[in-house]
């Protein structure tokens, strides 16, 4: 069993959104960064990372803070990148960067400022 704590599993996923927002705020556009391969593949990677780290989180804790489907979704992404990257969908991929985490973020912001995590 990992020893990192939930709030540092918490805190690494809120990193990896800040990382796909710098690359888009360097580049200017969400089109932008996805059409640059470099840039694209460390969103996928970041994408990767955020699936990973929520399935690691306790079941009680993603339904207390309505976390379950973004679970489940990140955990399937995360799936299909790893297992089929050369398919990955680069519109799913801005879909999920415009719609997807920028709710994330905010409610794991609000889960780490209203909980003792």
């Amino acid at each position: 069993m990992s020893k990192v704590t939930i709030r540092a599993k918490l805190d690494f996923i809120i990193e990896m959104i800040g990382d796909i927002e710098s690359y888009q705020q360097e580049l200017v556009t969400i089109e932008m960064m996805m059409s640059k391969t470099m840039c694209f593949n460390a969103v996928l990677m970041n994408i990767l990372q955020i699936g990973e780290t929520l399935s690691k989180l306790d079941k009680e804790l993603l339904e207390k803070y309505d976390l379950t489907q973004e679970a489940k979704g990140a955990a399937s992404v995360r799936n299909f990148i790893a297992h089929d990257y050369g398919a990955v969908n680069k519109a799913t991929i801005e879909a999920i960067v415009r719609i997807y985490l920028p709710s994330l973020k905010e409610k794991i912001v609000s889960m780490l400022k209203e909980s003792s995590l």
